[in-house]
């Protein structure tokens, strides 16, 4: 028997690279979304959120050093928010982390400990959220587990182990700072690799929306092999009006005002990113034109793939033997 290695995975995304981009798009979209709403209306706010809560998680880990039984299931994250006692956070390493410029860093910063997101006592800036937020988390927690556990499940599928979505969601949460401190540790590399391409979350998650209709449609259609999507005599003879989206949708979904949208749609078009159907006045993601975009092209998808591949190796390893 093959050994589940990150190699494995790595060539079963690309086997089935349409339905698992429509699923991990998805939730990539979700979870900025739903922080945006939920807490800051800045993605830059949200992904800095991200960054404390995932050293908060680091904080948790450590506790193991000095007591192998220390509890570190989600039942028991409010219990650690109190009882331990984080480390400062320095705006240097919000910002390499993040990829965010360091006066942006501080400034947001400075906004979310108003917002009472973030604590400051003194020079010491840690996550803490305040009382009236926390109903939010809780609710947010939930779902980014469950949505997280279903691409995991659809995983397990592609590589003929299926693994149930429920048994996977309960180990998370058993263990839920070891699994969400790898994943929180992904997918800020993972944003960090986009907006070295594009440094604008807003637009990022346009052009997500924008693609997670794309590969709908040419999951729909049966073409799935990440190497056909990147054959262009293939590509370029599809019809992509069903995956054409409207700034108005994309609002609506994201939070990001219409206007915001349409600019930054149009500046993605600029960018020769997205294409905008003339008659439908509608934006999409055309496939066929993949390797020809340094936003899109083969070294940064691989990259993409790899931020999040020992995530998924470490969530499926107990699970597959």
């Amino acid at each position: 028997m093959v050994e589940l290695n990150e190699k494995k995975i790595f060539e079963c995304i690309e086997n089935n690279y349409s339905s698992f981009q429509e699923t991990f798009y998805k939730i990539k979209i979700e979870i900025l979304v739903d922080v945006y709403k939920k807490f800051t209306k800045d993605l830059d706010e949200a992904n800095i959120i991200i960054y404390f809560n995932k050293e908060f998680h680091k904080s948790i880990l450590n506790q193991k050093t000095f007591n192998l039984n220390y509890d570190i299931s989600y039942n028991n994250y409010w219990n650690s928010i109190k009882n331990i006692n984080q480390q400062n956070i320095k705006i240097i390493d919000i910002s390499k982390e993040t990829g965010l410029p360091k006066e942006t860093v501080r400034r947001k910063v400075d906004l979310l400990v108003k917002k009472k997101l973030l604590s400051r006592v003194k020079n010491k800036i840690y996550w803490k959220p305040g009382e009236k937020l926390i109903k939010n988390y809780n609710e947010l927690a939930e779902k980014q587990v469950k949505i997280v556990s279903q691409l995991i499940n659809l995983l397990s599928h592609f590589l003929d182990k299926p693994v149930n979505s429920e048994e996977i969601k309960d180990e998370i949460n058993k263990l839920y700072s070891f699994y969400w401190f790898h994943y929180l540790s992904s997918f800020l590399t993972w944003c960090k690799n986009w907006q070295s391409k594009i440094p604008d979350l807003e637009m990022i998650l346009i052009f997500l929306q924008c693609s997670k209709n794309t590969f709908a449609y040419f999951k729909k259609n049966k073409i799935e092999k990440l190497s056909n999507l990147t054959t262009k005599n293939l590509t370029s003879k599809y019809n992509y009006q069903e995956s054409h989206i409207s700034a108005s949708s994309i609002s609506l979904s994201s939070g990001i005002p219409r206007s915001t949208c349409i600019r930054k749609l149009n500046k993605l078009v600029r960018l020769n990113i997205l294409k905008k159907d003339k008659k439908t006045k509608k934006y999409y993601f055309d496939i066929s034109t993949i390797n020809e975009s340094s936003i899109t092209n083969k070294k940064t998808r691989l990259n993409n793939i790899k931020s999040f591949s020992f995530f998924y190796l470490v969530s499926l390893k107990p699970f597959i033997k």
